[in-house]
């Protein structure tokens, strides 16, 4: 089997690239088996758009920011380890800087997940939505690179960014 590699895009389509960021193929022997998740980003015309960090912890998320991969901030970030506060350390957040937050967990699920409790960036709050509340959410990619989102409860739309 054929993993996918740092760097390597997953798809393409126009301006749109599915890329894989992390892990690197020289991993600490020590971490966490949740540091070692795949990292993916969806990026329109090299501007990050939406961010899956997987289970990724802190550990990780600092080994991921050291090597520089990420440039500039995401309209969307999946929380790591479904909105744990073992994951979204603040220099993560604030070099993401997401303007919307998902947090995918189970509804009265064994781990007390989310945990992780407000998600701030420059002294601002960022909004989030919860599987656990609200259902699925439904993520609609613009040509143009607006995205439009919807739960069960609620949506909006993040528009272009130039």
């Amino acid at each position: 089997m054929n993993l996918p590699t740092t760097g390597q895009i997953l798809h393409q389509w126009d301006e749109w690239s599915l890329k894989v960021l992390y892990p690197f193929s020289d991993m600490p022997e020590d971490f966490h088996e949740n540091d070692y998740s795949i990292v993916i980003g969806l990026f329109r015309n090299q501007n990050l758009q939406f961010l899956w960090s997987g289970d990724l912890e802190k550990e990780g998320e600092s080994l991921l920011l050291s090597q520089g991969v990420l440039h500039g901030s995401t309209k969307i970030w999946k929380a790591g380890h479904h909105g744990s506060n073992t994951s979204g350390s603040q220099p993560f957040l604030d070099t993401i800087a997401p303007e919307l937050i998902i947090i995918s967990c189970g509804v009265g699920n064994s781990y007390h997940h989310p945990s992780h409790g407000l998600y701030v960036v420059e002294n601002d709050t960022i909004p989030i939505v919860r599987t656990d509340l609200e259902g699925s959410v439904y993520l609609r990619f613009k040509k143009d690179g607006a995205i439009s989102w919807k739960s069960s409860r609620r949506g909006g739309l993040l528009p272009a960014t130039p």
